[in-house]
C-alpha cells in the first residue's frame, strides 16, 4: 500500500511538472495504435537518487477514441483526463481552465502488445530540490 501510494504520487508529480529532454526520433505512435486498455506491469523510480522498482502492480490505464483517457486501481478509477500523441511524445491533460495541468512522457519502446513510458524532472519546492524520473512499462489487455 505505501508503494502505490508513492507510486501514484510520483504519477502525479510527473505529469505535474514532467518535462522530456530526451526524443528517441525512431519511434512514432499513432493515436489507433494506443487506443485501448493497458496494465502497469512494471514501474522503476527514483526521487533523489534513490531507485525503486515494482513489478506486483494491479493498475489500468484505457486510451478512449475520444482522446480520453482513465486509470484504475483494483478496478477502482482513480484518474480521468484528455490524451494526446504526437510522436514518441504522450501528453496526459488532467482538469479543465485553471485547473488544467499538462504532463509529458516519452515512449521509448512501443510493439503491438507493450509499450514502455518514462520521464525525468527538477523542481524546487518549498525551498528544496526534487529530482523524480521514471519509466513505466505496460502491456496491452485483451478482452
Amino acid at each position: 500500500m505505501k508503494f502505490r501510494f508513492l507510486l501514484s504520487t510520483l504519477f502525479i508529480v510527473a505529469v505535474l511538472f514532467s518535462s522530456c529532454d530526451k526524443d528517441d526520433d525512431g519511434i512514432s505512435v499513432s493515436k489507433d495504435e494506443l487506443i485501448g486498455k493497458w496494465a502497469l506491469v512494471s514501474a522503476t523510480y527514483t526521487v533523489n537518487g534513490v531507485t525503486e522498482s515494482e513489478t506486483d502492480l494491479n493498475e489500468t490505464i484505457t486510451f478512449n477514441e475520444d482522446d480520453t483517457y482513465s486509470m484504475s486501481y483494483d478496478g477502482f478509477l482513480e484518474e480521468e483526463g484528455q490524451y494526446s500523441i504526437s510522436g514518441n511524445k504522450l501528453t496526459l491533460t488532467i482538469g479543465e481552465g485553471d485547473e488544467m495541468e499538462q504532463g509529458v512522457m516519452t515512449i521509448t519502446h512501443f510493439s503491438d502488445n507493450s509499450f514502455t513510458i518514462s520521464a525525468s524532472e527538477s523542481e524546487e519546492f518549498m525551498g528544496e530540490t526534487f529530482s523524480v524520473s521514471f519509466t513505466s512499462e505496460y502491456e496491452r489487455v485483451i478482452d
